[in-house]
C-alpha cells in the first residue's frame, strides 16, 4: 500500500519557485489498475516519480506499507526502487544488442537466480507475452509492439508488486495497444499498476481508477470499476536479494562482451596495441640489461651457472702466474668442487656443425638457434640421457634435447643413438684468434642426447676433447715441410701456418696427414714441372703419410690430435665446476683464502651494480622515468580510445541501474569488461612473441629472447594494473551521470 498525505513538491530555479505538486492526498493498493491523466505540465510525471521513489518531496508524507519515508536517504529510495518497482517505458529502455531471452534473463540475474532455473522462468514469461517465436532475435530487430511486450516481460521477471508504466501504448497501433492494455489489466489482479497516459479513451475499458491532475493538484479521483482490494503490502514477502558485489557484474560483463562483437573487437584492438607497446618497451630494457649483465651473451664467454674461472693473478713484475699440477690437485680437493677443467679454451668455443651423416638428417646448429657451446660431461649423468650413452673418447659428444624438434623427433634421435652414432664435422669459432682463422674438427660422433628437462643446452664432451682443442689453439707455428730431390740435389718447401689451415681428424692415424686437392696439385706440380723426385712430407720433423680428400678449404690440412700435443706451454686459467650453485660463494671464499682469484658469472650477474660501476643502475633509473612517462601516454591513449567505444553503450549501463544494479556494480561491470580485454590482449601478444622467438626470425627473435618468464609475469602485473586504472577512470565517469533522465516517467 502506498499513501500520500498533503504531499507537495517544488522546483527551484535561480529566480522562481515552480509548484510541481500541491497537497496531494492519494492512496493506492494491490489489485488496482490506475490511470493518471492531465495536460502537459499538470504534474503527472512529478507524481509518478515521487510515488516510485525516483524524485523527492518537500512537504507532507509518503507512506509505503504504513511506514513514513520522510527520513529515507537517497540510498533507501534507491533500494526501494530496485527491489519493489518495475518500470515499463514508452521508449522501452531495452538493451538493443541483447536477445529477447537475454533481456528477460537480465532481470533474473539481478535476483541471483541460477542459470538453469533462470532460463526456464524466462522462457515461461516470454511465452506469456507471446514472444516465444522471437526468443533468439536481437531486440533491435523487434517491432514496436514486440518491444513493448518484451518490456512487460522484463517487468514480470522482476517480480515486483508495483509496476509503473509510461505511455505503454504511445508508439503502438490500436490493435497492439489494446493487447498491451489487456495484458496489464490481467497482471493488475495481484499487483498495483499505475500508468501515465494522454489517451484516456483507449485505457478506460481496462482501468479500475482514474486520477486527473491540473496545476499540481488532484482535480479528479474516480473509481471506474469496483474491485476487491487485496489487503497486501507492496513490500510484503519482497525481501530484496543480497546482490553479490562481483558475481552479478561478472555475468553481465561476459554477456556484454559476447553480445556486442563490434565493440569487443574494437576494445581488443586498442588493448592489443597497448600491450604490444609494453612488450616492445620492456624487451628493449631486457636486451640492454642482458647484454650488460649476462656474460654468456658475449661470444667470448660461455657463462653457465656452475662455472668458476680461476687464476693466480700476477707476480711482482706484472706477469701472469701459471697454474701447475699441484694447483690442479689442490683445487680438485676443494669442498663442493665437482670437476676441474685444466684445458678450458674449448668451453669458450662456439661450434658450427656441418657435413652431417647423410644417413641421418640432423642440422644441429640451426636447431640450437645459435652456435652451441661445449660443456664438460661432468655436468650430466646417465640418468640425464634420453638415449645413447655418455662420451668416452675425444671424438664423442652428447647433444642436449633439441627444442626446435617435437618430442617424437627427439625420441627418434634417442632410439637411433641407442644403436648407432651420428657423424658430423665442426668449425671452431675461437674468439681469441686474431687472424680470424677457423679451426676444424672432422669425424665427431654424437653418441647420446639428453632429456627435455636438462637445464644446460649445448654439447657435452670429455676432458680429452677440451685438451685437443686447447692444443689446437696453442701449438706453436705448426708447419709442413715438403722435401724432394731435383737432379741429385735436395730441396724443401715450408708451408707454415700463415698459409695453411690446420684441423683435427679423429679418424687419422698418428703418422697420417689429410690434405685437400689444392695441396695435392701443389705436390703434383713439383713432380710434373720440376721433375722432383723422392717427395716426402714432414710435420714438426715427423714424417707423415698423405691421405687425400676433396676438401673445399684452400691449403687446409688435418692431423691426428696426438701430433698437436705440446706440454711446454703454460696454463694461466682453470675452470671449476660446482653443480650446487648455492655453494658458489663458499667456493670463491675458499679460493680467495688460498691466494686464488675466482669469477662466477652467476654471482657477477647478481651483483651487477658493483661489477658494472653503477652503469646498469643509471640505465635502470633512466628506464624507470621513461617507463612512467610511457605508461602515462599509453594510459591516456587506452582510456580515451576505450572510453569512446564504451560510451556508445552508456544507455545500457543506465538501463542496468533501472533494473536494480547499484552504481558500484556498474563500475565493477565496466571494469571487468576492460580487464578481460586487456588479459586477452596480453595472451595474444604473449603467443605472438613466443611464436616469433621459436621461428628464429633474424634479429627479432634474438631481441625477444631476452624477455624471460619472470619478465612476462611482470608484464602481466603491469598490464592488469593499467587495465584497472583505465576501468576505474571510465567507471567514475559513469557514476557521475544522473539516473533521473533515464527512469523519469510521465509527460
Amino acid at each position: 500500500m502506498i499513501k500520500l498525505v498533503d504531499v507537495s513538491k517544488y522546483y527551484k530555479t535561480e529566480s522562481t519557485v515552480v509548484m510541481g505538486l500541491h497537497k496531494v492526498n492519494l492512496e493506492f493498493n494491490i489489485g488496482e489498475f490506475v490511470a493518471i491523466t492531465g495536460e502537459s505540465g499538470s504534474g503527472k510525471s512529478t507524481l509518478l516519480n515521487v510515488i516510485s521513489g525516483v524524485d523527492s518531496y518537500e512537504d507532507g508524507e509518503l507512506y509505503i506499507d504504513n511506514e513514513e519515508t520522510s527520513y529515507y536517504s537517497q540510498a533507501d529510495f534507491e533500494k526501494f526502487r530496485k527491489e519493489h518497482v518495475a518500470f515499463i517505458f514508452q521508449s522501452y529502455n531495452l538493451i538493443e544488442n541483447y536477445s529477447v531471452l537475454q533481456n528477460v534473463e537480465a532481470a533474473l540475474i539481478i535476483k541471483n537466480v541460477e542459470k538453469k532455473e533462470r532460463i526456464k522462468r524466462a522462457k515461461n514469461i516470454i511465452d506469456r507475452v507471446g514472444l516465444t517465436s522471437r526468443i533468439r532475435a536481437k531486440t533491435s530487430k523487434l517491432s514496436g509492439g514486440e518491444k513493448q511486450r518484451l518490456a512487460i516481460a522484463r517487468a514480470l521477471a522482476q517480480n515486483t508488486k508495483f509496476i509503473v508504466a509510461d505511455e505503454p501504448t504511445g508508439n503502438l497501433d490500436s490493435k497492439s495497444g489494446e493487447a498491451i492494455l489487456k495484458l496489464l489489466h490481467d497482471l493488475s489482479k495481484d499487483k498495483l499498476i499505475i500508468i501515465v497516459t494522454h489517451n484516456y479513451e483507449q485505457v478506460e475499458p481496462y482501468i479500475t481508477r482514474k486520477i486527473r491532475l491540473f496545476d499540481g493538484e488532484v482535480v479528479e479521483d474516480k473509481i471506474i470499476k469496483q474491485i476487491e482490494v487485496v489487503e497486501e503490502n507492496i513490500i510484503k514477502n519482497q525481501n530484496g536479494v543480497k546482490n553479490n558485489i562481483f558475481k552479478i557484474p561478472l555475468k553481465f560483463a561476459l554477456m556484454n562482451l559476447l553480445s556486442q562483437p563490434k565493440k569487443t573487437i574494437l576494445i581488443l584492438l586498442v588493448t592489443i596495441m597497448t600491450t604490444f607497446f609494453l612488450f616492445i618497451f620492456y624487451g628493449g630494457y631486457a636486451t640492454i640489461k642482458a647484454v650488460m649483465t649476462d656474460f654468456s651473451s658475449y661470444p667470448a664467454y660461455n657463462g653457465f651457472d656452475e662455472r668458476i674461472i680461476i687464476t693466480k693473478g700476477k707476480d711482482d713484475q706484472g706477469n701472469n702466474i701459471s697454474l701447475t699440477e699441484s694447483d690442479y690437485d689442490f683445487l680438485k680437493s676443494l669442498k663442493y668442487v665437482d670437476d676441474v677443467i685444466k684445458y678450458e679454451e674449448g668451453l669458450d668455443t662456439p661450434l658450427n656443425f656441418n657435413n652431417i651423416d647423410y644417413e641421418y638428417d640432423l642440422k644441429i646448429t640451426s636447431l640450437y638457434n645459435q652456435e652451441p657451446y661445449m660443456y664438460p660431461v661432468s655436468l650430466i649423468s646417465e640418468t640425464d640421457l634420453l638415449g645413447g650413452r655418455l662420451p668416452e673418447n675425444p671424438n664423442e659428444i652428447v647433444i642436449s634435447y633439441l627444442e626446435s624438434y617435437n618430442k617424437t623427433k627427439n625420441n627418434e634421435i634417442a632410439e637411433h643413438l641407442n644403436a648407432s652414432s651420428i657423424k658430423l664435422d665442426a668449425n671452431l669459432k675461437h674468439i681469441n684468434n686474431v687472424s680470424g682463422e677457423v679451426f676444424k674438427i672432422k669425424n665427431f660422433e654424437i653418441v647420446g642426447i639428453t632429456k627435455e628437462n636438462t637445464e644446460v643446452f649445448g654439447v657435452f664432451v670429455v676432458d680429452d676433447t677440451l685438451k685437443d682443442i686447447s692444443n689446437l689453439y696453442n701449438v706453436s707455428e705448426p708447419k709442413i715441410v715438403v722435401k724432394y730431390n731435383i737432379e741429385g740435389e735436395s730441396g724443401e718447401v715450408i708451408l707454415d701456418r700463415s698459409y695453411v689451415g690446420i684441423g683435427i681428424d679423429y679418424s687419422l692415424k698418428e703418422n697420417e696427414l689429410l690434405i685437400g686437392t689444392e695441396m695435392e696439385d701443389f705436390i703434383s706440380n713439383l713432380e710434373d714441372e720440376n721433375n722432383a723426385q723422392n717427395i716426402k712430407l714432414f710435420y714438426e720433423d715427423k714424417e707423415i703419410q698423405i691421405v687425400i680428400e676433396n676438401l673445399d678449404d684452400y691449403y687446409s690440412f688435418y692431423v691426428n690430435s696426438n701430433l698437436l700435443i705440446e706440454d711446454s706451454f703454460p696454463i694461466y686459467q682453470y675452470s671449476l665446476i660446482v653443480k650446487d650453485t648455492t655453494k658458489l660463494k663458499s667456493v670463491i671464499n675458499s679460493l680467495s683464502n688460498n691466494q686464488y682469484e675466482g669469477l662466477s658469472y652467476l654471482l657477477a650477474s647478481e651483483n651487477v651494480d658493483d661489477n658494472l660501476s653503477g652503469d646498469l643502475l643509471v640505465i635502470s633509473i633512466a628506464f624507470g622515468f621513461y617507463a612512467i612517462f610511457l605508461i602515462v601516454i599509453i594510459y591516456l591513449f587506452s582510456y580515451l580510445s576505450i572510453r569512446s567505444v564504451l560510451l556508445s553503450s552508456k544507455k545500457n549501463y543506465n538501463i542496468f541501474r533501472v533494473l536494480g544494479i547499484s552504481p558500484k556494480q556498474i563500475q565493477i561491470m565496466s571494469g571487468i569488461e576492460v580487464i578481460i580485454s586487456f588479459l586477452y590482449a596480453y595472451l595474444f601478444n604473449l603467443v605472438v612473441f613466443i611464436l616469433i622467438k621459436n621461428l628464429n626470425i633474424k634479429y627479432v627473435s634474438e631481441y625477444i629472447s631476452y624477455i624471460k618468464f619472470t619478465d612476462y609475469l611482470l608484464l602481466l602485473i603491469v598490464n592488469i594494473g593499467l587495465s584497472i586504472l583505465v576501468a576505474n577512470r571510465y567507471s567514475k565517469l559513469l557514476s557521475k551521470r544522473s539516473l533521473m533522465a533515464t527512469v523519469k516517467v510521465g509527460g
